[in-house]
């Protein structure tokens, strides 16, 4: 047993190891191919670059370790059933899990190490990649901007460019948005050409050559102006969006917070949230006599306020209102009724603020079920590659990396589009485990089928036991006679 066991872990490493090293590769060039043309040529020094790519690698590694677990599951046991191994060990009387349970204990060390790796290295990784991105646009303004999409950036201004040269840093038919007086007073400066420098480290310099400005006048006399320029320059303040590399703190989101720090932020927050609530229900409550009691945010309408807001005909309202003229009256009413609605209002704002509050909770939750979802990723494709592998037989490589693709698409499709309904509110934060339940469920399903063989419902043996109506026979037509 022990031999067998050990033979499934000798074949396990080398797959493991070749198809790590093979995505690493892949994801590498793909990112270099990518962002190398932005970063080439920009005065930058060769250090920033590689620490660029590198803290880049953490990312391309919380993908491919997942990956290769699955590849390497996939030709392991594939393998055993190309060599005949597997039945040798099948005629032996050695089940799968007997053999898995070795290769089991691996994938678990290996997903606590991905547990850690996704959960604390990952965002400090990705925090200084972020700033070292946001560092390479200080040193070369026009990095941030792409070919024909506007950029809202820069605060008061919208940016858009036709064709940007990046090597020279020449932007072609330039056309820059001036709102910081307004959308009425809106000025349009159009230019053939263009160019974009940093002077310090807050203010942007742009240039613009032979163009055209545009806008309207609304003082007195309201008119439309247009004034032909050579040469024109303008100065943005851009103090809130540079990144200072001294800066070690920065400012962190919830990809690139450490999820232990994520869980302390999201505990005080639920509980400054319930406090919130509880503290606006009571004096709600003070304040209106509803019909019924308001238990919880999501539960509580508008209309239910709206329809226990009404002027009582009581002998205290009677005896209030006594000696008020008919008009007074309707005064005094009127003013009830634009009290209520101020009240209505004012409700409506605190539940879009607890909503809203709700939804910064669940993009912090949901990022830590990302994470932890990576993690045990390794785990189940190891469940799910073993009896996979036996299924492919000799399907060679190609079947192994075509339904390992397959399979991670699927996942990555579940857990990304998952991750997006939940951080807009349309599903619960833990609909984000809904792939890696799937995947396990298929795993377990196909591992007691090894186990125990067919796990199919005899519907044919259930059906010999309904009684059936006897129908009467058709009586046959008699030959015709030739």
């Amino acid at each position: 047993m022990r031999q067998l066991q050990w033979m499934v872990l000798k074949r396990f490493p080398g797959p493991f190891l070749a198809a790590l090293g093979l995505f690493m590769f892949l994801i590498l060039m793909q990112f270099l191919m990518q962002n190398l043309p932005k970063i080439v040529g920009k005065g930058l020094d060769p250090i920033v670059m590689f620490e660029l790519i590198a803290y880049s690698l953490a990312y391309m590694f919380t993908l491919a370790v997942p990956m290769s677990m699955l590849v390497a599951t996939l030709i392991t046991f594939s393998k055993l059933v190309e060599t005949r191994a597997w039945m040798v060990i099948r005629n032996a009387g050695v089940s799968l899990l007997q053999i898995l349970w070795p290769l089991l204990v691996l994938a678990g060390f290996i997903t606590a190490g991905m547990w850690h790796f996704a959960g604390e290295v990952l965002p400090e990784a990705g925090f200084r990649s972020s700033g070292l991105w946001l560092d390479i646009a200080r040193k070369k303004p026009d990095f941030l901007l792409e070919e024909g999409k506007f950029y809202n950036g820069l605060q008061g201004y919208t940016l858009l460019v036709r064709q940007k040269a990046i090597w020279s840093g020449e932007l072609r038919g330039v056309f820059l948005f001036d709102y910081t007086k307004g959308n009425r007073r809106q000025a349009t400066l159009i230019a053939e050409k263009g160019y974009l420098a940093s002077i310090g480290r807050d203010l942007l310099k742009l240039t613009l050559v032979n163009g055209e400005l545009h806008r309207n006048i609304q003082d007195p006399p309201i008119r439309y102006e247009r004034v032909q320029f050579h040469k024109y320059e303008t100065t943005f303040d851009t103090s809130d969006l540079m990144f200072r590399r001294e800066n070690k703190e920065g400012i962190r989101g919830d990809r690139t917070i450490a999820v232990s720090r994520i869980n302390t932020i999201v505990d005080s927050m639920q509980a400054e949230l319930r406090r919130k609530e509880r503290d606006f229900f009571h004096d709600l409550q003070r304040g209106v006599n509803l019909n019924q009691k308001v238990d919880a945010l999501a539960t509580f309408e508008l209309q239910t306020l709206l329809d226990s807001v009404k002027v009582a005909d009581a002998p205290t309202t009677r005896r209030i209102l006594r000696g008020l003229s008919p008009k007074n009256k309707q005064q005094v009413y009127q003013k009830a009724i634009q009290s209520a609605q101020q009240r209505v209002s004012m409700i409506s704002v605190e539940q879009s603020n607890f909503k809203f509050q709700q939804q910064r909770i669940d993009e912090y939750i949901v990022e830590v079920y990302k994470k932890r979802t990576m993690a045990i990723a390794c785990f189940v494709f190891v469940l799910l590659g073993a009896p996979l592998g036996l299924i492919i037989r000799r399907g060679g490589l190609g079947v192994v990396a075509a339904i390992a693709g397959i399979l991670f698409m699927l996942f990555w499709f579940g857990m990304v589009n998952g991750e997006k309904l939940a951080d807009r509110g349309f599903v619960p934060p833990i609909m984000m485990w809904a792939s890696t339940t799937i995947m396990s469920s298929l795993a377990i399903f196909l591992l007691l089928r090894h186990q125990f063989g067919h796990l199919g419902i005899p519907i044919r043996r259930y059906l010999q036991h309904i009684p059936l109506p006897h129908l009467p026979r058709r009586k046959k037509s008699p030959p015709i006679p030739s």
